[in-house]
């Protein structure tokens, strides 16, 4: 009996310890600095760094916006060369909601203000899809894209960019031989994945840096045309336990 009861006393402990952990790490933020070799990248890029941050889910329970504005803020700190955001935005709205998204809005307005240039996938929960098989709300998207574009960040639909180095840092203009790519694919579960018209127009030996909110997209990439790139979706793993990496 001392045994078992013991044994209840552990596991309720390890329980209460991953409940309370779970409510503390998300406001927690972890930087991981991901080395990225891209083929024919021009020397003026080298060492430069690509922010990647998403799937902030505004409008579900606990969405915890104050880590965003950190977040936001540390990337200003940062000054990196571009920011990519891998999308969910929002979580799953009801139609027609402006809330989340004024919200959104309001968190990546210092972003935008900056001088990074900013750009943008769009995920499922944009799509109001918590299923691959929902119906999108393609209305939504489009009111997104649109605020978005407003504010100056840039939502890419199976379309690229040019970046291009000057003394105070990246700015989007037309491509020329020091230029770096950036390439952005639809969301998968809403059917608007197309990489082959991302990279239309892309020369082949050009540098590109591909992003995507869901990551089963990087397999429709053919022939290795991209070798580097970012997507959220997964967040990074869905638990993290302390002293313990890569644990999902």
């Amino acid at each position: 009996m001392k045994i078992l009861k013991r044994t209840g006393i552990i596991l309720l402990a390890l329980i209460l310890f991953v409940v309370t952990w779970g409510l503390i790490e998300p406001y927690f933020i972890n930087t991981e600095e991901e080395p990225a070799e891209i083929a024919s990248l021009p020397e003026g890029w080298a060492g430069q760094e690509l922010a990647v941050i998403g799937d902030f889910q505004v409008g579900m329970w606990m969405d915890n916006t104050w880590t965003i504005e950190r977040a936001v803020d540390q990337i200003i700190e940062r000054n990196p060369a571009a920011v990519l955001l891998t999308g969910d935005h929002v979580y799953h709205v009801k139609k027609g909601s402006e809330k989340e998204l004024n919200e959104v809005l309001e968190l990546l307005q210092p972003l935008a203000d900056s001088d990074i240039p900013v750009m943008t996938v769009m995920g499922n929960h944009d799509y109001s899809l918590e299923k691959n098989d929902d119906k999108p709300d393609t209305a939504y998207v489009e009111n997104m894209t649109q605020r978005f574009e407003e504010i100056g960040i840039h939502v890419l639909q199976n379309e690229h960019l040019v970046l291009n180095l000057t003394d105070n840092g990246a700015v989007v203009g037309e491509a020329d031989e020091e230029s770096l790519y950036i390439g952005g694919i639809g969301s998968s579960w809403a059917g608007r994945a197309d990489a082959e018209k991302t990279l239309s127009g892309i020369p082949d030996d050009a540098p590109r840096f591909m992003l995507m909110h869901n990551p089963e997209a990087f397999q429709s990439i053919q022939g290795g045309l991209s070798p580097v790139a970012a997507a959220g979706h997964t967040h990074g793993g869905q638990i993290s336990i302390p002293f313990i990496h890569d644990f999902v």
